[in-house]
This record gives C-alpha cells, sequence and structure tokens, in this order.
C-alpha cells in the first residue's frame, strides 16, 4: 500500500510538471493545431495515468478542470 501511495505522489508531480510544459507550449504557439495537439497529449496523460491505477477517476476530473482553468487563465493574460 505504501509504494502506492509514493507512485501516485510521483505521478501527480510529473503530472504538474506535464502540465506547466503544455502551458507553455500552447502559450508559445500561434497555430492552432499544434496548440490541440498540446492540450489533447496533456489530457491523454491524465487518462494514461487513472488507466495505470495512479490517480482515481475523480482525481482525473479534477486535473481535467485545473488544466481547463490554467488555459482560460492564460487566455485571459494573453488577450491583455
Amino acid at each position: 500500500m505504501e509504494d502506492i501511495k509514493k507512485f501516485s505522489k510521483k505521478a501527480e508531480e510529473h503530472l504538474e510538471a506535464m502540465k506547466a510544459e503544455s502551458l507553455r507550449m500552447i502559450q508559445a504557439t500561434k497555430d492552432p493545431s499544434v496548440k490541440k495537439a498540446w492540450h489533447n497529449s496533456h489530457l491523454g496523460s491524465l487518462d494514461f495515468a487513472k488507466e495505470m491505477g495512479l490517480i482515481s477517476e475523480e482525481r482525473r476530473q479534477e486535473l481535467y478542470r485545473e488544466f481547463s482553468r490554467a488555459i482560460e487563465s492564460n487566455n485571459e493574460t494573453m488577450k491583455r
């Protein structure tokens, strides 16, 4: 049980780093297809972590919402 908690914590750290990289790349490009690719890639990483049992379905949905809010926040910042 302790190993699963350790793996889950490590997975959360990696997912957070991947989110930051995805947001950075989405912000750095103007090409909508590249933005979409980074967006979908991050969502896929969340799905994969869930399928591997590293995060729960509830946590996956939370992380989806967090990512959507971060993108919206990025978009608002870019408009200013």
